[in-house]
């Protein structure tokens, strides 16, 4: 797999692998989140971020983010749900 990647990045390209381990201990199957518009349902994981077990992704606030660096701008794949941006993890 990575072979196919770097042959189709550029001189200058680069590619990031990232992994994570989802921890039952961390989920809270119980909270709920729901945001109407669109119509989703969120868990809670690891007390303040979303987990949607419906893509199996998971959303951290973006004031979690401890520089000044991460706490720019929201990004295009940020959600708002309650008044609050998400940015995926």
């Amino acid at each position: 797999m990575f072979e196919s990647v770097k042959s189709r990045l550029c001189s200058e390209g680069y590619s990031l692998v990232s992994s994570s381990v989802y921890e039952q201990s961390r989920h809270s199957f119980e909270t709920k989140i729901i945001e109407t518009v669109p119509d989703v349902t969120y868990d809670v994981y690891d007390g303040d971020c979303l987990y949607d077990p419906e893509t199996d992704y998971y959303s951290e606030p973006i004031e979690n983010y401890p520089s000044r660096y991460e706490k720019t701008v929201p990004c295009s794949d940020c959600v708002e749900i309650n008044r609050l941006t998400y940015i995926p993890k």
